[in-house]
């Protein structure tokens, strides 16, 4: 165990981060802290804890002493106390992942990833908001919910469950809501985007028709977890575009490149896409629904996992209009 600890102590103190890397965690987490609050209640105030992997080393900032790291001081750009240990991670990671009992936004360098700097920024806030997710009271008992359900174990299932990407009759039923989906992004007035979304709806209950429980299961947890998840990265990158022109291009892009998505989708399959799509999906739910159901992130906060009912519910409302 000294032997361990000692080996820590020198790899983490022969290499601190670089000015850069320390400057674009301090960008990503103060995006969070400027804007957060505009878009779900209490993210400007997630822990944001960060593991920056490099070449040789985990430099860990913003969080309490963890065992297995060395205290490296205080860190003047991000404002945080940083430590460090051997590498143990793939250089290219990013994710929100759990260290020592607490969600940790786990990443690599931007040259490691094979991203430029902007594209970090806007990956960074993505996982930050996954880490706001599972800092949500009753969030861990909901995918536990989930996991239960699911008949499965562990995370794995998650990225890894076979849905039935590549059966015809999936691929027909998305048809109707891809094709619903473009008109309610494309919409000229309200009235066609009504009329888009209360299609896009009827699309979807048909497309859960052809699935089995558990399958329909794993669509509404990967369009709560991950298609919310991108919905929250692209409204966040919205409010922190006024700043830097280089995220504001990334921000239109992933903008826009929705209906391209869909349309992209449509055409090669959802067999291509995979688990991707419902990232697209997810996204453009959250579009419908700040549009016509006020109030619908109050509802995520406590069934993060019920954004198809959300769309019903939001169904009648628009009729009635």
């Amino acid at each position: 165990m000294l032997g361990l600890l000692a080996a820590s102590v020198a790899l983490a103190t022969a290499h601190l981060p670089v000015e850069a890397e320390r400057r674009l965690i301090r960008d990503g987490q103060a995006a969070v802290r400027q804007h957060g609050e505009a878009i779900w209640d209490g993210f400007s105030q997630a822990p944001l804890p960060v593991l920056l992997v490099e070449d040789d080393t985990e430099t860990l900032f913003c969080s309490p002493p963890v065992e297995g790291f060395a205290p490296l001081g205080f860190d003047s750009i991000t404002r945080c106390a940083m430590q460090g240990r051997p590498r143990t991670l793939p250089l290219d990671l990013l994710a929100a992942s759990d260290l020592d009992g607490r969600s940790v936004i786990e990443v690599g360098t931007p040259e490691a990833i094979g991203i430029d700097d902007a594209e970090w920024k806007v990956s960074f806030l993505h996982e930050a908001f996954h880490q706001y997710q599972w800092s949500l009271p009753g969030y861990a008992d909901a995918v536990a919910a989930v996991t239960d359900a699911m008949g499965e174990t562990g995370a794995q299932w998650m990225l890894d469950y076979p849905f039935p990407y590549d059966d015809p009759r999936v691929a027909e039923r998305l048809a109707g809501m891809n094709a619903a989906g473009e008109r309610f992004l494309t919409a000229a007035s309200d009235d066609e985007a009504a009329r888009a979304f209360v299609a896009y709806v009827q699309a979807r209950k048909a497309f859960k028709g052809v699935l089995d429980p558990k399958q329909a299961l794993y669509f509404e947890f990967q369009i709560g977890q991950e298609g919310i998840a991108r919905w929250s990265e692209i409204q966040l990158v919205w409010l922190a575009a006024a700043s830097d022109p280089a995220v504001a291009h990334i921000a239109s892009e992933r903008q826009n490149g929705l209906a391209v998505s869909l349309r992209s989708i449509d055409r090669t399959g959802i067999a291509m896409w995979k688990r991707s799509a419902l990232y697209v999906y997810g996204a453009i739910e959250g579009e419908m629904l700040d549009r016509f159901r006020p109030g619908w992130r109050r509802e995520y906060l406590r069934a993060p996992f019920s954004v198809g009912a959300m769309l019903d519910k939001a169904t009648a409302t628009v009729r009635r209009d």
